[in-house]
């Protein structure tokens, strides 16, 4: 509320040959995937941003920041990371992208990010998404690769302080 409309991304069309993945995979395989692809997504994006895609990424960014609770901070997160995965310029990143976001969405795992994230957790989380903004803004692509390296770390270590599902 108060944020404006923010479209879902689609659903990947491989949707149901990733069920199966879904089911054996851990949260901390997703990071390792997550830790090893977007960062180099974040650098793309540096270098490909458009000024209309900067202002796509400064509402979600502030939309992070600015969430009145846990579900919407969830989505708002959940379309920064979809953006910049988009605005690497490269449909294979992008496929990538979709096909962890599918997994993290079927796992029956998923719903332990939620119940475990705390208030201070998301203005981090939050905090590190304006500074993910600003490296791209700037277009500095080293500095965007760092930060979003950076922010997954953070969410990785939060997850697992966090107790299990």
């Amino acid at each position: 509320q108060g944020q404006g409309t923010f479209a879902a991304p689609p659903p990947p069309v491989e949707a149901g040959a990733l069920r199966h993945l879904a089911a054996r995979i851990t949260p901390n395989e997703v990071m390792e995937a997550r830790l090893a692809l977007e960062p180099e997504f974040a650098a793309r994006a540096a270098e490909r941003a458009t000024e209309a895609d900067v202002r796509v990424l400064e509402r979600l960014a502030r939309a992070t920041l600015e969430a009145p609770a846990l579900v919407h901070y969830e989505a708002a997160d959940d379309l920064f990371h979809y953006r910049i995965a988009q605005m690497a310029g490269n449909p294979l990143f992008l496929s990538f992208f979709e096909a962890i976001r599918e997994v993290r969405r079927q796992a029956s795992w998923s719903d332990h990010r939620v119940r475990a994230l705390a208030e201070e957790d998301m203005a981090r989380f939050g905090g590190q998404h304006a500074k993910l903004l600003d490296a791209i803004r700037e277009k500095l692509s080293a500095v965007a690769r760092r930060a979003m390296q950076e922010h997954l770390a953070d969410v990785l270590a939060t997850m697992q302080r966090q107790p299990k599902p």
